[in-house]
C-alpha cells in the first residue's frame, strides 16, 4: 500500500483498466517527453510533501513531517517545533535547522522565528499571523527577504 507505481505503456487504452491499483501515474509511449516531465515533477512535489525531520531533545527522538511544522521559535540552542497537536523540542540552533527545511515554504521573519509560509493567515511589513493564532513581529532585517519569499510562495 505505501509502494508508488507508474505504468508506460503504448497502450492508452489501458490506463482506466490500472485504476484499480491506484497508480501514482501513467506513462504514454506517444506522449513521452511531455508525461515523463510531469511525472518529475509530481514525484519532486510528493517527496518535498512528506519530508521528514529528526528532532533530538534530552534523549528522546521523534520524527516530524515538514508540512505539519507551523512555527519554529529559537532560544539560543534549544527550538521549539510547533504542529498543530504538539510542541516539540531540540538541541539545534535556528540557523542549523533553516539549512535543513524547504526554502520555497520556510522563512526566517525574526531573529528568533521561522515560519511555514502554508500557515501564514495575514501579514504586514510589520507581522505575520498564522494559523495556529501566533503573531510574530517581522525583524526589520528580515522584512525584504520575508516579502519576497511571500511573492514567490504566492505565485507558485
Amino acid at each position: 500500500s505505501e509502494a508508488n507505481i507508474v505504468f508506460v505503456s503504448s497502450h492508452v487504452n489501458y490506463i482506466h483498466d490500472t485504476m484499480f491499483l491506484r497508480p501514482f501515474y501513467f506513462i504514454r509511449k506517444i506522449e513521452y517527453e511531455k508525461d515523463i516531465h510531469s511525472f518529475f515533477d509530481m514525484i519532486e512535489r510528493n517527496i518535498q510533501l512528506n519530508q521528514e525531520i529528526n528532532v533530538n531533545y534530552k534523549g528522546e527522538r521523534n520524527k516530524i513531517n515538514v508540512n505539519k511544522i507551523i512555527m519554529i521559535e529559537g532560544q539560543g540552542h534549544q527550538l521549539q517545533i510547533s504542529t498543530h497537536d504538539k510542541v516539540y523540542f531540540d538541541n539545534r540552533s535556528l540557523k542549523d535547522l533553516l539549512t535543513i527545511l524547504p526554502k520555497e515554504r520556510f522563512v526566517q521573519v525574526h531573529k528568533g522565528y521561522i515560519i511555514n509560509l502554508n500557515y501564514l493567515l495575514d501579514y504586514t511589513t510589520k507581522t505575520v499571523k498564522l494559523s495556529n493564532g501566533m503573531e510574530i513581529n517581522v525583524g526589520r532585517s528580515y522584512k525584504d527577504y520575508f516579502l519576497q519569499c511571500v511573492r514567490e510562495y504566492i505565485l507558485r
